[in-house]
């Protein structure tokens, strides 16, 4: 799956949990939360390799 796949899927993943927040098939508080719990998903979506989480090589 490509990075742009994963990334629609977790925006999809978002949108239907406020979808289903406005037709109360979940409550709201849950719904105010799980945004910030679905970018838990963020270095998934990423790969699990980002730049800046690399240790550096050859060092200073």
């Amino acid at each position: 799956m490509t990075r742009t796949a994963r990334a629609i899927l977790v925006a999809s993943a978002i949108l239907a949990t406020g979808l289903l927040a406005i037709f109360d098939v979940i409550p709201e508080q849950a719904a105010q939360f799980s945004p910030i719990a679905w970018l838990v998903l963020l270095p998934w979506v990423q790969g699990g390799r980002c730049a800046p989480c690399l240790p550096v090589r050859g060092g200073a």
